[in-house]
């Protein structure tokens, strides 16, 4: 009995992450955000659902709230959820964005606090 409804509820879970993968492909910017690797279809709906369409910002800063190191307790809680979840797969397993982390971390002027 649990077997079968944990597979009953597996299945219903593809069906909707499917659905929800064809409806961000309508997204006309949303392959640019799929290009970033280890970034994926759940999360690049989060990020839109909470952001908006990006097109409306000028420049990448007016994402970030005031260009803060430290996340604070104002604001959207679920963007700060998603762009944390981001973060962090991104600096565990794309080299690039490590790189350029760890860059920020050991410059000496402005570094980034851990």
């Amino acid at each position: 009995m649990l077997l079968e409804e944990q597979r009953l509820w597996t299945s219903q879970l593809e069906a909707i992450k499917k659905v929800l993968e064809e409806i961000i492909r309508r997204v006309s910017y949303v392959e640019k955000l799929f290009a970033i690797k280890r970034v994926g279809s759940i999360t690049i709906a989060g990020f839109i659902a909470e952001v908006g369409d990006i097109r409306r910002f000028d420049s990448p800063k007016q994402i970030q709230h005031k260009g803060r190191t430290r996340i604070s307790k104002r604001g959207r809680r679920k963007h700060r959820k998603i762009w944390y979840q981001v973060m962090v797969s991104l600096l565990a397993r794309n080299k690039e964005f490590r790189g350029i982390y760890d860059h920020y971390v050991i410059c000496v002027k402005n570094p980034l606090k851990r």
